[in-house]
């Protein structure tokens, strides 16, 4: 996904998603972008904005943003 299109994507939804048997959430409280697992919230990892999220979220050894298609493809049908 072009990252022009995933950051104003992140900006204006907070999307659920799923990965490797996995479900996660992104929401963006206060101006932070939170990524958690939604079955322990407690493992939250905070972002300062959508394109530190992209630049550095790594799900189960692969960046985020070389996912992001597959992930989100539900969202863009």
């Amino acid at each position: 996904m072009e990252r022009k299109k995933l950051i104003e994507f992140l900006e204006c939804n907070e999307p659920v998603l799923e990965y490797n048997g996995r479900e996660y959430g992104i929401c963006y409280p206060n101006g932070d972008y939170m990524f958690y697992p939604t079955d322990d919230e407690d493992d939250t990892i905070v972002f300062q904005s959508a394109e530190d999220l992209i630049d550095n979220l790594i799900i189960d050894g692969v960046p985020f943003q070389d996912i992001a298609d597959e992930v989100f493809k539900e969202y863009f049908e």
